[in-house]
């Protein structure tokens, strides 16, 4: 009995010395490995400067905004602070809160002046004052509307981006990468593991994973990095490991075609 078990144990161990059948290179082993890319705790709240920078580049709010500044100062005499407060409850107020739009009279009194004494002027710009609050109004409603839903959007995403980062990534095994790195074919073992490691990535960092597979410029790197809870030394491990990994993924592609091209030819 004790002799047959050591012959087991022997061949056990003569196995996992043969490429791909390692305790390193198996998929769902009991062997653990490095984490790669770890799990965070991120904050769902978007900053105001993200915001604002999203509404820079949006050209509906360009567009609305540029419509309000005008019609604001064709109907209030200070048109300053009632774009301002426009501004503060389109960014920081309560999402679909439309009060503000009945209460701009009492921000600035509306522009020009009335009497029989009155410049004409004067009396020109107040009528045109009066004739276009109705439109501001309208103005205002779709402004605020833009500017929150573009704050629901990004809500939307940064939790999305909250729940990816708890999900962490481990590192691939050292088989795998050396498998990678020589020239022959990948085994099914190697071949299940690289699966596994890119579809743990896809989940942790969806979209934004083939802009690092593809390289980042500096400023965007800095981006990806506070997005995704990352520092930088693990962004360019990340990045590092996305090319071996991409590597493995031809590699596999080009075993198929040969596969294919075998089978079409028998």
């Amino acid at each position: 009995m004790l002799e047959g078990a050591l012959q087991l144990v022997a061949i056990s161990a003569n196995l996992q010395q043969l490429p791909g059948l390692g305790p390193q290179a198996m998929v769902g082993d009991s062997v653990q490995r490095e984490i790669m890319v770890p799990s965070a705790t991120l904050s769902p709240e978007v900053s105001r400067a993200e915001l604002q920078d999203r509404l820079a580049a949006s050209k509906a709010v360009q567009t609305s905004t540029a419509k309000l500044e005008k019609q604001v100062g064709i109907v209030f005499s200070n048109p300053k602070p009632v774009l301002a407060a426009i501004r503060e409850v389109a960014e920081t107020g309560k999402l679909d809160d439309l009060s503000i739009v009945g209460e701009l009279s009492q921000i600035s009194g509306l522009a020009g002046k009335s009497g029989v004494l009155v410049a004409r002027q004067d009396r020109l710009s107040r009528q045109n004052a009066i004739e276009g609050q109705r439109g501001l109004h309208s103005l205002v409603g779709t402004h605020i509307n833009v500017v929150h839903g573009i704050r629901k959007t990004m809500a939307q995403e940064r939790q999305a981006v909250v729940d990816k980062a708890r999900v962490e990534v481990s590192a691939p095994s050292q088989s795998l990468t050396q498998a990678i790195q020589e020239a022959g074919p990948l085994s099914e073992a190697h071949k299940s593991e690289l699966r596994h490691v890119m579809a743990r990535l896809e989940k942790r960092f969806g979209s934004d994973l083939g802009e690092m597979r593809a390289g980042v410029k500096p400023k965007r790197f800095e981006e990806l990095s506070r997005k995704h809870g990352l520092d930088p030394k693990q962004m360019e491990r990340l990045e590092s490991t996305l090319k071996v990994l991409d590597k493995g993924q031809t590699r596999v592609r080009q075993q198929a075609r040969k596969l294919d091209q075998t089978k079409a030819a028998e």
